[in-house]
C-alpha cells in the first residue's frame, strides 16, 4: 500500500479516537450517594417536602438528612438505598448530594419568582424528575438560554438582560 493511504488511514483512525474520547469527556455522569427514587417519594410528599425553599428563595435546597430523618426514623423497607440513608442519619454526616443543574456565576434565577409568583410547575424547567426511579446522570432538561427567552416571551414577560444576568 502507498505510504499515502497508509498515512490517510492512520489520520483517520487518530481523528476518529479524539472525536470519541472528546465526546464523552463532555458527559456528565453525575453520581449521587443514594439512589434516590423520586417516583416511590412523590407518592406521599411534594417537592417542597424535601427542597424546602423552592416558594421562599432562589435556591431551592437539596434535603439534609434531618428532612430524610422525618420519615425515615425507623426502616420502612428493605432497601439496600435506604439502609445507606440510615446510616447517614445514624452516624449524623451529612449527605453529600451532587447539583444536577448548575447555572453560571453571570446568571441569577430564582426559584421563588419562577414557583410562587410565575406559578411555574418544577417539571417546566427540571422534566420529569418526579417520575425518575434513579438519580438521573445528567440534567433531563438542557437549561438553555433559549429556552428561558422563549418561556418569559410565551408569558408576556421582559427579555431585559440585567433581570437573569448579573
Amino acid at each position: 500500500m502507498p505510504k499515502k493511504i497508509i498515512f490517510s488511514l492512520y489520520l483517520v483512525l487518530v481523528i476518529g479516537a479524539v472525536v470519541v474520547y472528546w465526546s464523552k469527556i463532555g458527559e456528565p455522569n453525575i453520581k449521587q450517594p443514594i439512589q434516590f427514587n423520586h417516583l416511590k417519594h412523590k407518592e406521599v410528599a411534594d417537592c417542597e417536602t424535601c427542597h424546602k425553599y423552592i416558594k421562599e428563595q432562589a435556591f431551592a435546597s437539596l434535603p439534609v438528612k434531618e428532612d430524610c430523618a422525618a420519615c425515615h426514623e425507623s426502616p420502612i423497607t428493605d432497601s439496600p438505598e435506604e439502609k445507606k440513608l440510615l446510616d447517614f442519619i445514624e452516624k449524623g454526616k451529612n449527605i453529600s448530594w451532587a447539583r444536577l443543574y448548575e447555572l453560571p456565576p453571570h446568571v441569577y434565577f430564582s426559584h421563588k419568582r419562577h414557583v410562587t409568583i410565575g406559578d411555574l410547575e418544577c417539571k417546566s424547567c427540571h422534566g420529569y424528575m418526579a417520575d425518575q426511579q434513579s438519580p438521573p446522570k445528567k440534567p433531563l432538561v438542557a437549561l438553555m438560554m433559549d429556552d428561558c427567552i422563549a418561556c418569559h416571551r410565551s408569558a408576556g414577560i421582559k427579555t431585559d438582560c440585567i433581570a437573569c444576568h448579573r
